[in-house]
């Protein structure tokens, strides 16, 4: 409390300042704003010539109006009787009894910009010096009575919140013997909230332990209703659509994404835009990197709510959100037309063994989505009142036969095994989106006549799609048509009339052969992809495309004819990015490098502005590439086909054909695939300002030494080097990012004397398995540990990362468990000044191989991800909600394959994870929790050591500077390393407490770390 009064004194209400100053106090109901409020009248009303109090002004301006409270402002500064006529006399009242005195006045519980306009309509009301205190749950308000500042109160600590507790049920500062574990759990539930750590210790005063447990119990079946009923008065006061907003984002979609969210609103015509927006204004939700939140007491006020519409028979409530409640509902066919909306996201499939009328009572529901339900029985009803019908691997090979909806918008039935939507044309005019993405039993497309304001089409990855119906080229509101992957595709609509059109992807329909025509009117397309389709030219009608700003024809290998091509894009005045790489007949053309055409279309695109980085430089002047590559425009970019091939052979290795002396500030270089051998490379040292490299799928067996002299690089990329042995030539940069996954050959890291600072570095190694028999590996990461922690005890913000295969893990991890998850017991003063952070270790592995759902498909600056492992901290019970901010790691698209057990570890520093409120005293207890993302991928095992200042130097006194690699003393080291640690289960100078978790493990690449 101190240090939130102070702060509000220091940086809000500011007494040293002259003038009149409203001060807002904002936030959820029973986060503290009242108490605050009160203490800081009781800390400064002596220095004002008179103050007031005004508590509870929406309660008591409902009950007695506005007037009784104007008179009891007026009656307290002027000591003396008032009584008022109206509201608007006692407005002209105040203004003119109060404006030559400095006041202190505090109004507490605003709900009404009209309380503010008669109580304190503004400054000129008020003498110089005076302050008035506003606290409130709807920021709105005080934004629209132009207040000075405004502040929010954020929820206790876990020891202010164990201090509050134990005052009101034990009216002392600690928990006596045998309570603290019970307090936690109180903590856990309260979540920070003084007004359920009041109403809930006062309540458990003077009870025994065993009554403590029951109330706990009780807790988390049913909440107490003196919180929720306060709670509640915010929900209360929504108008009634922004009370279904709420409910439908504490039932269903909190933690989803607003954008989706939102327009999953907008189909129930509920006007998310105003709606969120006031919802967030009033404190009943959050929004935090896009993502819907809300505290966790508020969640269960919501469900509270939609229990209490039938609290005995769960089928004749609004929404149903418990897998085990619907499948009861579903399958005892109790379901009523109450039900609106019902969300089934399993994690693993299931059968459900529900009638095939088990929907049939369900004629009003409006919102489905099911994810992982197997029906064997079959499915005759689905509600023709659906607005979205979103069912992630939907088991039937149809819709039933009566489905009529019409208000359906979206249909998404992706990985699903559907073969045909409906038969003939339906007239669904509401619906907008179609998605039936990686349905790999749909042959062709239904008749969309009848659809005309479809506006997205998604059907990637139907890989045994073979024909669109030919309405689909005449959907005048289609915005986005995706075919990618659809590898059976041959026939397209004859021709393309969609006026909204605005993103083409053809990309990988590897028999489309021509392009239909385009029509004129096709302005706003401003995206093709063509790549890998096996074309053989452009249609003419390309050139009408005046929108296009991205074509992509890379790996086109049976487009002819560089010069036509370049001819009808140069009409192209929107062009700004063009992709020819891979374009392997174009470069058989040895005529066309004195081409006049060419030379005229590039000039031309390139003033346009155009990106011509994947122009093949076999086939431009040379003249024109320097130019292109000497614009500013172009300082990051990739070159990945400014590359000659000597032969036509695909295996023959090719060198860089590139004016490269003058590219002083290349940022970012691509050379990926372009099947580089030793001797393909060029002088690095041209590139003093790179960046960032890109040598995937090459042949090198080295990495050039000049990489060295690049003394900017940090991201280094050399996935799929099936023939690189070793990593000598890396710069010895302070960050670096080196991914190396699918290196097969890699025997030999670097020489890690070479690196005097390791600031910020991640190394992935995933399936490099040569490694594991190299045991130079382990000396090497544990130098490498040794040179990285040797900074943080100055700095305690980065980061280091290594995911190498391995399967236990080292016993240098004090805490070790079979499982996804450990807990870590702590003493009091565990997080002395010494306390730098803690490495984590997980073994995981990718236990089944399956498709992955392109939900689950996140785009990072670089690549896709598709699996994600994720540590999550938990404080005496309670998640830390940090959005993100936790220690990730991410598998790109293409490494999901990984082929065996792996060891993820990671150095996590006190500050940069987390935040900085959560290493207090009061924390006896920290749960280390790692989840999953992405189907197959499990945790085995996990470790964790936490990190001292002693930890470093005793690290730096085991292990002495070698400079080989592979020199014998460092197997001396390691066994006098190992020969120290054995049999220590806790480092003395921790601050832990408790027994290991778990046996030992067997060694591996990084045994002792």
């Amino acid at each position: 409390m101190d240090s939130r009064i102070h702060d509000l004194l220091s940086n809000y209400i500011c007494p040293q300042l002259g003038g009149v100053r409203f001060i807002g106090i904002h936030g959820m109901r029973g986060i503290g704003k009242t108490t605050l409020a009160r203490a800081i009248h009781d800390r400064i009303c002596q220095d004002f010539d008179q103050s007031c109090i005004l508590s509870n002004v929406r309660e008591k301006s409902e009950k007695d109006g506005l007037v009784s409270l104007q008179e009891k402002l007026l009656s307290r500064i002027l000591r003396t009787k008032v009584d008022i006529e109206d509201e608007y006399a006692g407005a002209t009242m105040i203004e003119r009894r109060l404006c030559k005195l400095k006041v202190l006045v505090v109004i507490d519980d605003v709900n009404h910009i009209n309380q503010l306009d008669k109580l304190a309509g503004s400054r000129d009301w008020f003498g110089p010096g005076s302050r008035i205190i506003v606290t409130t749950p709807d920021i709105h308000l005080l934004r629209g009575h132009d207040v000075d500042a405004t502040y929010k109160p954020t929820g206790l600590s876990d020891g202010e919140a164990i201090q509050l507790l134990s005052l009101k049920a034990f009216k002392k500062s600690f928990p006596p013997e045998g309570y603290l574990d019970l307090c936690h759990h109180i903590i856990g539930y309260a979540q920070g909230l003084p007004l359920a750590l009041v109403v809930l210790g006062s309540f458990l005063f003077g009870r025994r332990p065993n009554e403590w447990e029951s109330a706990i119990e009780r807790l988390n079946n049913t909440p107490n209703r003196q919180v929720m009923d306060v709670l509640q008065i915010s929900f209360d006061g929504l108008e009634e659509k922004d009370q279904q907003i709420f409910l439908h984002i504490a039932c269903l979609y909190k933690g989803k994404d607003r954008d989706r969210v939102t327009q999953i609103l907008g189909y129930c015509k509920l006007e998310p835009g105003i709606g969120l927006k006031v919802l967030e204004e009033k404190s009943l939700i959050t929004i935090f990197e896009n993502k819907l939140s809300m505290h966790d007491l508020l969640q269960e006020m919501g469900l509270e709510i939609v229990r209490r519409e039938s609290p005995d028979e769960p089928g004749k409530r609004s929404r149903l959100w418990s897998p085990e409640v619907i499948h009861n509902v579903l399958k005892k066919n109790k379901g009523t037309d109450k039900i609106r909306a019902m969300v089934m996201d399993l994690p693993e499939l299931q059968v459900a063994h529900w009638k095939p009328e088990a929907f049939s009572n369900l004629s009003q529901l409006s919102l489905l989505h099911i994810h992982n339900v197997d029906l064997p029985k079959g499915l005759t009803f689905l509600s023709n009142s659906v607005r979205l019908l979103d069912w992630s691997g939907y088991p039937l090979r149809s819709l039933p036969q009566n489905f009529e909806p019409d208000e359906l918008i979206e249909l998404n039935l992706c990985h699903s095994n559907i073969e045909h939507l409906w038969e003939g044309a339906k007239n669904f005019d509401k619906l907008k989106f179609i998605k039936l993405c990686h349905s790999q039993k749909i042959v062709q497309t239904p008749d969309l006549t009848a659809v005309q304001n479809l506006e997205t089409l998604d059907l990637e990855g139907c890989k045994t799609l073979v024909k669109l119906h030919q309405s689909v080229g005449q959907l005048k509101r289609l915005i986005v048509l995706n075919l990618k992957d659809c590898e059976s595709l041959e026939n397209l609509p004859s021709k393309i009339e969609m006026e909204s059109l605005e993103t083409l992807i053809l990309s990988n329909c590897s028999k489309v052969k021509k392009i239909p025509e385009f029509a004129g009117n096709m302005k706003r397309l401003s995206k093709l992809y063509l790549n890998e389709t096996a074309i053989e030219k452009l249609p003419v009608s390309i050139g009408c495309l005046s929108g296009l700003a991205s074509l992509n024809l890379s790996n086109c290998k049976n487009l002819l004819c560089l010069a036509s091509t370049l001819e009808l894009l140069s009409r192209l005045e929107s062009l700004k990015k063009l992709d020819l790489s891979g374009c392997l007949k174009l470069r058989e053309q040895d005529s066309v490098r004195e081409n006049g055409a060419i030379r005229t279309a590039v000039n031309h695109l390139i003033k346009r502005g155009c990106e011509v980085g994947k122009y093949l430089s076999c086939s431009l002047p040379s003249r024109l590439v320097q130019r292109a590559y000497m614009e500013p425009m172009s300082m990051k970019l990739p070159v990945s086909d400014l590359c000659y091939s000597t032969e036509q052979n695909a295996n023959t290795s090719m060198s860089i054909r590139l004016p490269l002396s003058r590219l002083w500030n290349l940022t970012d270089l691509n050379l990926s695939n372009c099947n580089l051998g030793d001797t393909a490379f060029a002088n690095f040292a041209c590139f003093p300002s790179l960046v960032a490299l890109n040598l995937s799928g090459n042949n090198f067996v080295k990495l050039p030494p000049s990489i060295r002299s690049c003394f900017k690089l940090q991201n280094i990329n050399l996935e799929n080097c099936k023939t690189l042995q070793e990593l000598s030539g890396l710069p010895s940069n302070s960050k670096l990012d080196v991914r190396a996954d699918g290196c097969s050959s890699l025997e030999m890291l670097f020489d890690v004397s070479n690196f005097n600072r390791l600031e910020k570095s991640y190394f992935n190694f995933i399936n490099c398995f040569k490694l594991n028999d190299n045991q130079g590996c382990c000396n090497i990461a544990l130098e490498m540990l040794r040179i990285f922690l040797n900074q943080q005890v100055s700095s305690v913000t980065e980061t280091f990362q290594i995911v190498i295969p391995g399967s236990g893990i080292p016993e240098w991890f004090d805490h070790r468990r079979l499982a996804s998850s450990l807990t870590v017991d702590l003493l009091p003063d565990w997080n002395e000044s010494r306390f730098l952070g803690f490495v984590l270790c997980a073994v995981f592995v990718l236990h089944e191989h399956r498709q992955v759902d392109e939900l689950d498909i996140h785009q990072f600056k670089t690549f896709k991800a598709t699996h994600h492992l994720v540590c999550c901290l938990k404080l005496n019970g309670r998640e830390l909600e940090v959005y993100g901010k936790q220690p990730a790691f991410r598998f790109s698209e293409q490494f999901c394959q990984v082929e065996s057990d792996h060891l993820w570890i990671f150095y996590v520093s006190r500050d940069k994870y987390f935040g900085t409120d959560w290493w207090h005293n009061s924390c006896s207890q920290l749960e280390f929790l790692f989840e999953t993302r992405g189907p197959g991928l499990r945790v085995k095992e996990c470790g964790v050591r936490l990190i001292y200042e002693q930890d470093v130097l005793e690290l730096n006194q085991t292990i002495t500077q070698s400079s080989s690699r592979m020199s014998p003393p460092y197997e001396d080291i390691l066994t006098d390393f190992e020969n120290q640690v054995e049999g220590e289960t806790i480092h003395p100078n921790k601050k832990l407490k408790g027994e290991t978790c778990g046996t030992g493990s067997r060694t591996c690449t990084l045994e002792e770390l």
